[in-house]
This record gives C-alpha cells, sequence and structure tokens, in this order.
C-alpha cells in the first residue's frame, strides 16, 4: 500500500499419505497374526491475509487471519462406537467403509495473529506475539516396547486436532 504499511495474502494446500506398514509375527512360535495397518489420505487448504504497519521508527504492528479447512478422506475401514465417550471392545458396533475421496472427517478453523514490535534503541526491541494454531497431525510413540514406535495420524473420527494458542513476550 505505501513504503510502511503493507498486506500480503497467500493459498495455501497440502496433501497427507501415510502408509503405516504391516504388522507381522516374529518367528513361528509367536501367536501374533499378521495384521495389515490402513493408509490414511487427508487435505489441508488454507488461506490467509496479513496486515504489516510501520507506524514510525519505533513501532510497528501485524495482524493476520488465517482460515484452514481439512478432510480425511477414504479409502478405508473406520471403527464405529457406541457414542457413550469411552472406546473399547465394549463399546464397538462394527465397521463403515469409506470410497476412495469420500470424506470421513472435516475440520475448520480460524487462525487469527497479531504481533508487535517497539525499539527500544537500535539495537534491541522488545516484541509481543499471538497466534492460534490447528494441529491435524499427530505423532504417536510407542516406548514401551523393546523397539520404540512412533506412527503418523490423521485427525479423525476419535483423533481430534489439537489448537494451541501461543503468546510470545521478548
Amino acid at each position: 500500500l505505501t513504503e510502511k504499511h503493507s498486506v500480503e495474502a497467500g493459498l495455501e494446500g497440502n496433501r497427507y499419505a501415510f502408509s503405516p506398514g504391516i504388522k507381522t509375527p516374529h518367528g513361528d512360535e509367536s501367536n501374533t497374526p499378521e495384521e495389515r495397518l490402513e493408509n490414511e489420505n487427508s487435505f489441508e487448504m488454507a488461506g490467509y491475509v496479513q496486515d504489516i504497519y510501520e507506524i514510525n521508527d519505533r513501532f510497528s504492528l501485524s495482524a493476520g487471519i488465517r482460515y484452514s479447512l481439512y478432510f480425511l478422506v477414504g479409502p478405508t475401514t473406520v471403527n464405529q462406537y457406541d457414542g457413550n465417550g469411552y472406546i473399547d471392545q465394549n463399546s464397538w458396533t462394527g465397521i463403515r467403509e469409506f470410497n476412495r475421496g469420500e470424506v470421513i472427517s472435516k475440520y475448520s478453523g480460524f487462525e487469527p495473529r497479531l504481533s508487535a514490535r517497539m525499539n527500544v534503541t537500535p539495537m534491541s526491541s522488545v516484541k509481543f506475539g499471538y497466534s492460534r494454531n490447528y494441529q491435524y497431525l499427530h505423532i504417536i510413540s510407542n516406548s514401551t516396547v523393546v523397539t520404540p514406535t512412533d506412527i503418523w495420524k490423521s485427525s479423525g473420527p476419535y483423533v481430534k486436532p489439537a489448537v494451541g494458542n501461543q503468546f510470545a513476550l521478548g
């Protein structure tokens, strides 16, 4: 807009594909059955706009908003539960098959951002920042076994996205 005032905007799109693999027994004596873990496919889209304003040589301000939209899609099979809040073998009611591209879960949210800077001297400044972020991907760690395992997991019907509000002062 001017030398000290600008507006930025953009769009973002991501596709995530996880292939967790196959759980196999170790040796003929193992009573663990082989199990293929299903692949996961998801999409995240976002748009943002940000206003950056250098008020004067000492003060600057930046404010913005981002809107993110996330979809977990088929093909996959999803276990169904009775909805009492506790998920275990007693609340299991069956499975539901989802076709390729069929939406399993959808999440979205606004992610505001605000930051301010005040120059105290030519070599130092005080800064404040706030942002809200949605995290749709999770890492599930199992460190109780001999060989620790990490598995990436998309948000879905039973794993909700993480939402964080971050404040910073420096």
